[in-house]
């Protein structure tokens, strides 16, 4: 018979390890929504240094300063053209995303165009509007990713915590004394 105690600490075991991959994605969704913005105005560019594999949006400034004079869905309509290039590489095409919003303090954005480094290296990201327009680079969210990457992780979680009262229950069950067998006699 295993003792309550040792079931009990396997059950806390096991939710802590359902608490980590939640943690996990928490972390990833506030530094991608808190990522620092590289402001310029274009036509002008701005210059990133990217590890492989690193995405970054093109935001269009649609409020704030007095320089944001679109609508957000003026933003959204917007046909930003821009190139991206490395050190030494071909250059990046970006692509169209969908529009998620982006706040900081007093400033809104939309997201236009994303890309993804191909390489470790500087990066010069330059757009030329046919109007100038304020525009920021940062860190590409996935809403999509993130939702699901929550929701996983709280689903792990919940899973390990009715694992544990699984346990538990099972634990206080082996403990408490049985019924009565049918027929026998009462004890005095």
């Amino acid at each position: 018979m295993r003792s309550y105690g040792r079931l009990l600490w396997l059950a806390i075991a096991i939710w802590v390890g359902g608490a980590i991959p939640l943690g996990l994605a928490a972390y990833a969704t506030v530094s991608a929504i808190f990522a620092p913005l590289d402001r310029f105005v274009a036509p002008g560019s701005v210059r990133e240094r990217l590890e492989k594999g690193d995405e970054r949006a093109v935001l269009i400034q649609t409020a704030g300063s007095r320089d944001a004079r679109l609508s957000i869905a003026e933003a959204r309509a917007v046909d930003l053209r821009c190139t991206v290039r490395g050190d030494g590489g071909p250059p990046v095409r970006p692509h169209r995303v969908g529009g998620y919003s982006v706040w900081r303090n007093e400033d809104t954005y939309v997201a236009a165009l994303a890309f993804t480094a191909p390489a470790s290296g500087s990066y010069r990201i330059a757009c030329d509007p046919r109007q100038p327009l304020p525009l920021a680079v940062s860190r590409r969210l996935h809403i999509g990713r993130m939702l699901g990457l929550g929701f996983a992780a709280l689903g792990l979680c919940a899973a390990t915590i009715m694992i544990g009262v699984k346990i538990a229950r099972r634990a206080r069950r082996a403990r408490a004394p049985g019924p009565e067998a049918p027929g026998s006699p009462i004890p005095p």
